[in-house]
């Protein structure tokens, strides 16, 4: 039989299917919280339940799949989800005239902050005999749901499931469960892996004694949790005892999310591989890039081009595809969107430019973008390691952050140069060192002997010795000169000048000689013979 669950709040109902051995349970889905055991006894006795008797319980839970058939064995962290299992519903009463137990309720807690299905957000069944899915227009096609060992014990128009203490431990339900949370809030070790944690179950079972139970009909197409005229509910603990609340482990594991993301750079001297290649490892997660040193030249001024990649591993509870919603880098702050919650960068400098947009990337694949950062200077290293965050496609709810390996930009000292050059402008003055010959004769006739005393420069003073403009000199007195003879010297004397408009520098100076005869007479000399006048001329060249 299938049951749904109503709700004091006004809502739709929709008919859940459970299936045990032969029993289908039917499960509701509303907009409003639906009620859990001591919920619904509250509408009719106000008496808190023990739930001391042990008659009917659910003993475990198998096969374990999704709406389409295909086996289930992860949820996504923080998703709400259906699935539809196989429930082991066990009767260990004493047979009372070979009837069982009457009225059977069967409740199941989907919010996983509470332990059982006492209070909060249930759904509550009834057994009811086999039927299909698409009895339920809001569940679609799931296969069949129900009970193969359906058993009512009450005459017509009761048809709310019983069970029969000949069937004990055999009665397992088709159930439909929708709207259930997954989180690792309320998970345990898994019964068949205990180092992995697997989803808990909390629910409560109810029963009426035979002889005494209230009728409890439903009907068709929805098989609708059934409620009198009054609106109180039918399936119920017969007493406060009449009840038993255990957990179960589901073969369920919650996952989260857990892309992959890698970063490499390029540069103008690091252009090997461009683009560069990614190897994901799941084992070893992220895995390896390259290239992940870049250099960025001397003085830095080259363009780096960052290049982040996201996988979408294939992997046990595949959450589907994987949209990004927002890349950080640490050194450069925003990458995408635009504008967005990314701390500034080390740097304090923003991308120039970006390919990165909201990547959508389907499972089993990788999808690359890229980012073009500024000039890092001379003699500089910039690490940087990027951020991704998203959502899952299938619940935008389920949302991922990972982050890259780190990548490395460097820049080198460029060496210091420089060039000097010469050229002339205007000379202004110059000088020069000139070697002058000297050279002294005796023109006296017959016996006049003469002896040469001095030696003197209008310019430069005595040639007989060095000093001041008087460079070097061979010259020396006293020298005796005979008839017809002459005494030879040199000397070298430096001049300056201002320079003329040709660029040349000119000097007259005049040698005198002072000479005595041998009767003590002073010899005279021509003094247009001891002058002379120099013209030096300078060449300007550049090597």
């Amino acid at each position: 039989m299938i049951g749904t669950i109503k709700t004091r709040c006004l809502g739709q109902l929709v008919g859940l299917g459970v299936i045990a051995g032969g029993l289908l349970v039917g499960l509701p889905q509303t907009t409003s919280a639906q009620t859990c055991l001591q919920d619904e006894y509250n509408l009719v006795n106000k008496q808190k339940l023990n739930c001391s008797a042990n008659d009917v319980r659910v003993a475990a839970v198998s096969n374990v799949t999704d709406l389409s058939g295909n086996a289930l064995a992860t949820c996504i962290q923080g998703s709400t989800f259906s699935f539809v299992a196989d429930f082991n519903v066990v009767t260990t009463a004493n047979a009372v005239n070979s009837v069982g137990r009457d009225n059977i309720g069967l409740y199941f807690q989907t919010d996983p902050s509470k332990p059982d299905a006492l209070s909060g957000s249930c759904v509550d069944n009834i057994i009811f005999s086999a039927h299909p899915c698409s009895s339920d227009p809001a569940t679609g096609t799931c296969g069949a749901l129900g009970a193969g060992a359906y058993r009512e014990n009450d005459a017509p128009p009761d048809n709310c499931g019983d069970t029969s203490s000949s069937v004990n431990g055999n009665i397992k339900d088709r159930i439909l469960v929708n709207n259930f949370v997954c989180s690792t809030a309320n998970t345990a070790p898994c019964p068949d892996d205990p180092t992995k944690q697997c989803l808990t179950l909390p629910n409560c079972t109810s029963w009426q004694t035979p002889g005494s139970s209230s009728l409890c009909q439903a009907s068709a197409p929805l098989y609708p949790y059934p409620f009198n005229a009054s609106g109180q509910p039918e399936a119920i603990p017969g007493s406060p005892s009449k009840c038993n609340c255990s957990v179960i482990t589901l073969p369920i594991q919650p996952v989260n999310p857990k892309p992959l993301a890698l970063k490499a750079c390029n540069t103008a001297a690091t252009s090997t591989p461009n683009p560069p290649t990614f190897t994901f490892d799941t084992n070893n997660p992220p895995g390896t890039a390259s290239p992940t040193t870049c250099d960025a030249g001397q003085e830095g001024l080259g363009t780096a081009t960052y290049t982040v990649a996201l996988d979408n591993p294939s992997v046990s509870g595949a959450f589907g595809d994987i949209i990004v919603d927002q890349i950080c880098d640490s050194a450069y702050g925003q990458v995408f969107p635009a504008t967005g919650t990314c701390k500034a960068g080390s740097t304090g400098q923003a991308i120039t430019g970006t390919t990165c947009s909201a990547l959508d990337v389907p499972l089993g694949q990788f999808k690359t973008c890229t980012f073009s950062a500024p000039s890092i200077g001379e003699l500089a290293t910039v690490q940087n390691i990027a951020t991704v965050s998203g959502h899952s496609a299938v619940n935008p709810s389920v949302t991922f952050s990972t982050q890259t390996n780190q990548v490395t930009v460097n820049s080198t000292d460029a060496p210091s140069t420089a060039k000097v050059t010469k050229s002339f402008g205007s000379t202004l003055a110059a000088c020069a060192t000139v070697r002058y010959n000297v050279e002294v004769d005796n023109t006296s006739g017959a016996d006049e002997v003469e002896t040469l005393s001095a030696l003197n420069d209008n310019s430069f003073g005595s040639i007989t010795s060095v000093h001041d403009s008087v460079l070097a000199t061979t010259c020396s007195v006293s020298q005796t000169i005979a008839v017809g003879g002459n005494y030879k010297c040199t000397f070298d004397a430096q001049f300056c000048s201002a320079v003329d408009i040709n660029t040349c520098i000119s000097h007259t100076n005049t040698v005198t000689a002072t000479l005595v005869g041998d009767e003590a007479g002073n010899a005279s000399f021509n003094p247009a013979s001891n002058t002379l006048a120099l013209k030096e001329c300078l060449t300007a060249t550049t090597q």
